[in-house]
């Protein structure tokens, strides 16, 4: 393949045709609201991260009763399965073609998935021993998958929203913020509630 066959290929400076400089629904300000509501989304994303990382743990040794060194097993499983799934599914995501947009189809048909395997993460089925290690293990490692394949999508989308350098930081701030501030508040809440 060539260059010039490459479609990722910018030549510098930017010839006028090209998608970087001729893209004007791109470029510029959006509004505020638009802004806002996509930094509302990593709200969400910050709540499970914060809970599942401040709390999973404690969850399986006091409420489920799995032993220390199969309750690390399971978490380092989990993220070990975490480290491939990342590339995996951000590539994965770069070349999907839907009607709904390559990013929006991923966490439009994966959020209702996340959450339900979310809520079950925090249930203690009736059975014991392996069975009950390997409910949590599956289960862990498929919460991670999916807040994987919802994260990465949403996080690539505001390169995808606008093409302005600014804008783009602006989105990220915000992004930041609602990340920060929800996980405080689901900290927070979070230790009220289990007291």
């Amino acid at each position: 393949m060539t260059i010039e066959e490459n479609e990722y290929a910018v030549s510098f400076p930017p010839s006028e045709s090209s998608p970087l400089i001729s893209s004007k629904k791109k470029a510029g300000k959006l509004p505020w609201i638009r802004r806002l509501t996509y930094g509302c989304g990593e709200g969400g994303l910050a709540i499970i991260q914060v809970i599942k990382g401040f709390f999973f743990n404690s969850f399986l040794l006091e409420v489920a009763l799995i032993d220390a060194y199969y309750a690390g097993l399971i978490l380092l499983l989990a993220k070990l399965v975490d480290a491939i799934s990342d590339v995996i599914i951000g590539d994965l995501s770069d070349h999907t073609k839907s009607r709904f947009g390559r990013r929006r189809s991923w966490i439009l048909f994966l959020t209702v998935p996340l959450a339900i395997s979310y809520f079950f993460l925090w249930y203690v089925p009736e059975v014991e021993g392996v069975r009950r290690i390997i409910y949590f293990q599956a289960l862990t490692v498929c919460v991670s998958v999916l807040y994987t394949a919802v994260a990465v999508p949403y996080g690539s989308m505001t390169a995808e929203l606008t093409e302005d350098y600014d804008e783009r930081t602006t989105l990220t701030t915000i992004r930041m913020v609602f990340l920060m501030g929800m996980g405080l508040i689901a900290t927070f809440s979070h230790a009220k509630l289990i007291e």
